[in-house]
C-alpha cells in the first residue's frame, strides 16, 4: 500500500509540472506578440530625425539691412526652435524604448521564476524515483537471502541423519575407545615423570656451572685491580720523571733567557754607542732635514689597521705598516691581475713564517683558479668541479682602498677560518701552508669571488699522508699551532704641499739633538752595570741545573720498574680473562640443556592431561550420543514445514519486486516526458533573452538620435549666435565688400579628431549649400567592431539611420556621438579662414 502511495504521488508531481510548463508557454506566447509589437513600434520611432538645415552665409555674409539682419536672426532662431522640437522628440523615443525594454525584463524575470519551479520539481521527483530505486534493489538482495536459506535447511536435513549414524556407531565402539583412552593416559603418566627426573639432573648441572664462573669472574676482578694499580704506579713514576724533567726545562729556559737577556743588553750598548754617534751628527743633519721639511710632504688621509680583533683564530706574526697612495679623489679602481700576485705574495710569504717552501704559479694553475671563479655564482661558493685542492672566498673590493689590501684580506680570510662554512675547521690553513707543488689563485671580480688552486705534485708519500692527516683532522692544534702574515696597517697617503709647522718642528729638533746626546751617555753607563748582574745570574742556574738533571736520572730507573710489574699483572689479566671465558662456555651449555629439559616436562605434563580429559570423555560418551540423537531427530523432524514457510515468503516478496519496478517504470517515463516539455520551454525562454537583446539595441539607436539631436541644437545655438553677431554695418569702401563677399562664397571646412578607446575621430564637413549636410563619425575601440551613423538630408522630408551593432557597445559609441556634438558646436563658433 506504501509504495502504491509513492508510485501516485510521483505521478501527480509529474502532471503538475506538465500543466504548469502549459501556462507559462501560453504566456510566453503572449509575451512575444507583445515584444514583436513594441519592437516594430520602436524601430519604425527610432529611424533618426532631420538634421535642422543652416544657412552659413547668414552668419558669415553682412546683411545689406536693418530689415535683412533681423529676417536673418528670426531664421536662425527658427532653426534653433526646430533642433529643440528634435530633441523633445528623441528623448520620447529614449523614454519609450526604455518603458519596452524595463518591461520585456520584467517578464523574462518572471519567466525565468516559473521555469526553476517546475525545474526543482521534476528533480525532486528524479530524486524520489532514484530513492525507490535502491528500495527494490534491497528488495531482490533479501529474496537471494531468502534462497541461500532454503538450500541451507534442505541440505541440513540429510546431514544431520549422517550425524545420527555415526553417533550409533560410536556408541557400539565405546568399550574398546574406553579401554585405549586407559592406555594412552598411562604412558603418558610414565613419560611425565621421567621428564621431570631430567630436569631435576639438569637444574643440578647448572647451579654448578653458575658457581665456577662466578669464582672465575672473582680471579679475573682481582687482576684487574692488580693490573691497575700497576699502570697507576706506572703513572706516577712518569708524571715525577715529567715534573723533574720539567725543573730542568724550566731552567734551561731560564738560562736561555738570560742569555738572551745578555745578548739584549749588549746590543743595547752597542745600539747606545751608535745612538751616541748619531746624536753627535744630528746637529749636521738638522739643517737637512730642514731642508727636507721645506719640500712637498705626503700626508696620510686614512688608514686600515689589522689586529687579533678582525683576526681572532690567528697568532699574528708582528705587526707591519705598508704605506699605499691614495686613489685619486678616494675613488678605487680594483686591477685584478695586481690582486692576484699580492695574492699569491702573501701565500708564500705565510709559507716561509711556517718554514714552508714556496709554491711555484703557473701558467696552466693560474688559468685553473681563474675559470674556478668564473664558475662562481655571483657571491656563492661551491667546489662542485674542482680537480685540484681549493680554497674559496667571497671577495669585496669596493670595501677597501688597494688591491694590496683586497689581497692580504682574502688570505687572511682563508687562514683565520672565523668565517668557514664549517665551523671550527682550518682546511683552508691547511691547503695554504702544507701543499706543495704548483699553484695558481684569481680574483672575479664580477663574481665577487677569489679561488685557490694547489696540485700538490712532487709530494712524497709520507708528505701526503701527513697533509691528508692534517687537512681531515683540522679541528685539532696540528692546524692552529702556525703562524700568521704580520698585523698590517695600510697607510693611504698623498703628496701635499711643504707644511709650515713641519718646518717649525725641524728647527725643534735641531735644539733637542744636544739634549738626546746628553741623555745616551748616562743609559750607557746603566746598561754596562745591568750587564754585569745578568752575567753572575746565569751562572748561578747553571749550577742548579746539573743537580736537577741527576735528579731526573734517578726518577727514570723508578719509571722501568713500574714498567716491569704492570707487564707481569697484564699477563695475569689475560691468563684470567681465558679461563672466565670457559667457564661462561660451560654454563651456556649447562643453560641450554635445562631449558630443552623443562620444554619436554611441559610438553609430557600437557599430553598426560589431555588423555585424562579423553578417558573421562569416553566414560560419558554413550550418554552423551544420545542426547545428542534426540536433538537431531527433532530438528529433522521440524525442517520440511520451515522450508515451505521460507519458500511461501520468498514468492510473495518476489511478486511485490516485479509489481514495484513496473510502477517505477510508469513513473520514470512521465519524469523523462517532463524534462522534456523542460527542454522546449529553455529554448523558448532564451528567444525571449534574444528578443531583450534587440529591444536593447533600438534603445542604444534612440540614444543616438538623441544626441545627435542635442549636437544639432547646440550647434544651431552657436549659429544663432553667430547670426546675430553678424548685424547690419554701413561700409565705405567697395573693396572691403568684395573681399568678405570672396571670403563668404568660399566654403568652410572643418576637421576635428577627438579620442575615445584607442580611436576614435569624427569629420565635419560644411558645404554653403542651403539644403546639403553630411555627417560622418567613426569611432574604433582595439578590435571592437565599429558602428557608423550617417544621416544625409537632400530635403527636409528624406532622411535614413544606421543602429549600432550590439547594447553593449552603447556606451562608447554614445561617447563618440557626443564628442561629435561638442565638435559641431565649437566648429559653429569659429570664424571661416580667409583663404587667399
Amino acid at each position: 500500500m506504501k509504495k502504491q502511495l509513492l508510485y501516485t504521488s510521483i505521478t501527480t508531481a509529474v502532471l503538475f509540472v506538465g500543466t504548469q510548463l502549459g501556462v507559462n508557454n501560453a504566456q510566453a506566447d503572449a509575451t512575444t506578440d507583445n515584444g514583436t509589437g513594441n519592437q516594430t513600434t520602436t524601430t519604425s520611432a527610432t529611424q533618426g530625425s532631420a538634421k535642422t538645415v543652416t544657412n552659413e552665409q547668414l552668419a558669415t555674409v553682412k546683411p545689406t539691412s536693418q530689415q535683412q539682419y533681423q529676417t536673418n536672426v528670426q531664421t536662425a532662431k527658427g532653426n534653433v526652435a526646430a533642433a529643440k522640437n528634435q530633441v523633445n522628440a528623441a528623448q520620447t523615443k529614449v523614454a519609450t524604448a526604455q518603458g519596452q525594454v524595463s518591461n520585456q525584463s520584467q517578464l523574462i524575470a518572471a519567466g525565468q521564476n516559473q521555469y526553476d519551479a517546475g525545474k526543482a520539481q521534476v528533480d525532486s521527483a528524479q530524486q524520489q524515483l532514484e530513492a525507490k530505486n535502491q528500495v527494490v534493489a534491497k528488495a531482490e538482495s533479501q529474496v537471494n537471502a531468502d534462497q541461500a536459506k532454503i538450500a541451507a535447511a534442505e541440505q541440513q536435513i540429510p546431514a544431520d541423519q549422517q550425524q545420527i549414524a555415526t553417533n550409533n556407531v560410536a556408541i557400539t565402539n565405546q568399550p574398546a575407545i574406553e579401554k585405549n583412552a586407559q592406555a594412552t593416559k598411562n604412558t603418558a603418566d610414565a613419560t611425565l615423570a621421567q621428564a621431570k627426573t631430567d630436569q631435576a639432573t639438569a637444574q643440578s648441572a647448572a647451579k654448578v656451572a653458575n658457581t665456577v664462573t662466578a669464582t672465575k669472574q672473582a680471579d679475573v676482578d682481582q687482576a684487574t685491580t692488580t693490573q691497575q694499580k700497576a699502570a697507576t704506579l706506572v703513572n706516577q713514576a712518569q708524571a715525577a720523571v715529567t715534573t723533574a724533567q720539567g725543573a730542568v726545562n724550566k731552567n734551561t729556559q731560564a738560562i736561555s733567557s738570560a742569555k738572551t737577556a745578555i745578548q739584549n743588553t749588549s746590543k743595547q750598548i752597542n745600539a747606545n754607542k751608535q745612538a751616541v754617534a748619531g746624536a753627535q751628527t744630528k746637529l749636521a743633519a738638522a739643517q737637512a732635514a730642514l731642508t727636507v721639511a721645506k719640500q712637498p710632504t705626503t700626508t696620510t688621509e686614512t688608514q686600515s689597521k689589522y689586529s687579533a680583533a678582525e683576526f681572532p683564530q690567528s697568532e699574528l706574526t708582528g705587526s707591519q705598516t705598508v704605506t699605499v697612495a691614495y686613489p685619486a679623489n678616494g675613488n678605487y679602481v680594483p686591477n685584478v691581475d695586481k690582486i692576484n700576485q699580492y695574492m699569491f705574495d702573501y701565500i708564500n710569504e705565510l709559507r716561509a713564517l711556517n718554514g714552508q717552501p714556496a709554491l711555484k704559479q703557473t701558467a696552466a694553475l693560474q688559468n685553473n683558479a681563474i675559470a674556478r671563479a668564473a664558475a662562481q655564482t655571483d657571491g656563492g661558493l661551491d667546489h662542485t668541479g674542482s680537480i685540484y685542492a681549493e680554497n674559496l672566498t667571497q671577495l669585496f673590493p669596493d670595501w677597501f682602498l688597494s688591491d694590496q689590501e683586497v689581497a692580504y684580506e682574502a688570505i687572511m680570510g682563508w687562514y683565520d677560518e672565523s668565517n668557514n662554512v664549517e665551523s671550527g675547521s682550518f682546511g683552508h690553513r691547511i691547503n695554504l701552508i702544507y701543499s706543495e707543488g704548483n699553484a695558481g689563485v684569481a680574483a672575479n671580480l664580477a663574481k665577487h669571488v677569489a679561488a685557490f688552486e694547489v696540485d700538490n705534485s712532487g709530494m712524497s708519500e709520507a708528505e701526503f699522508n701527513k697533509y691528508y692527516n692534517l687537512f681531515y683532522t683540522a679541528h685539532t692544534d696540528a692546524a692552529t699551532k702556525t703562524k700568521a702574515l704580520p698585523a698590517i696597517t695600510f697607510k693611504y697617503v698623498q703628496t701635499t704641499p711643504a707644511d709650515p709647522k713641519k718646518i717649525a718642528a725641524a728647527n725643534a729638533t735641531l735644539n733637542a739633538a744636544m739634549a738626546s746626546l746628553n741623555d745616551l751617555q748616562d743609559t750607557g753607563k746603566s746598561l754596562a752595570t745591568k750587564l754585569a748582574n745578568q752575567n753572575a745570574s746565569l751562572q748561578t742556574l747553571q749550577s742548579q741545573t746539573s743537580g736537577l738533571q741527576a735528579a731526573v736520572t734517578t726518577k727514570q730507573a723508578q719509571v722501568k720498574v713500574a714498567a716491569a710489574s704492570l707487564v707481569t699483572a697484564n699477563a695475569n689479566l689475560v691468563q684470567a680473562k681465558a679461563q672466565l671465558t670457559t667457564a661462561q662456555r660451560q654454563q651456556s651449555v649447562a643453560d641450554q640443556s635445562l631449558k630443552a629439559t623443562m620444554v619436554k616436562t611441559a610438553t609430557a605434563q600437557a599430553t598426560a592431561n589431555q588423555a585424562a580429559k579423553n578417558l573421562a570423555s569416553a566414560k560419558t560418551l554413550v550418554a552423551d550420543l544420545t542426547a545428542e540423537n534426540s536433538r537431531l531427530a527433532a530438528e529433522i523432524e521440524a525442517l520440511p514445514a520451515q522450508i515451505a514457510a521460507m519458500k511461501a515468503q520468498k514468492a510473495m516478496r518476489e511478486q511485490q519486486i516485479t509489481t514495484a519496478k513496473a510502477m517505477l517504470a510508469q513513473a520514470q517515463a512521465q519524469v523523462d516526458q517532463a524534462n522534456k516539455q523542460l527542454a522546449v520551454e529553455k529554448t523558448q525562454f532564451d528567444s525571449k533573452k534574444a528578443d531583450l537583446a534587440q529591444l536593447r539595441q533600438v534603445l542604444g539607436a534612440a540614444q543616438v538620435d538623441l544626441a545627435v539631436a542635442q549636437g544639432d541644437l547646440t550647434a544651431t545655438e552657436a549659429f544663432l549666435a553667430r547670426v546675430e553677431a553678424n548685424k547690419f554695418t554701413t561700409t565705405t569702401a567697395i573693396a572691403d565688400q568684395i573681399s568678405e563677399k570672396a571670403t563668404a562664397d568660399k566654403p568652410a571646412s572643418a576637421t576635428i579628431t577627438a579620442l575615445h578607446g584607442t580611436t576614435a575621430k569624427a569629420t565635419v564637413n560644411v558645404s554653403d549649400a542651403a539644403n546639403m549636410t553630411n555627417i560622418s563619425v567613426d569611432a574604433s575601440a582595439g578590435n571592437d567592431s565599429n558602428a557608423i551613423v550617417k544621416a544625409k538630408q537632400q530635403s527636409t522630408g528624406a532622411q535614413a539611420a544606421v543602429l549600432p551593432k550590439t547594447g553593449e557597445e552603447q556606451p562608447s559609441r554614445m561617447l563618440a556621438v557626443g564628442l561629435l556634438a561638442a565638435s559641431l558646436a565649437l566648429f559653429g563658433l569659429v570664424k571661416p579662414r580667409k583663404r587667399v
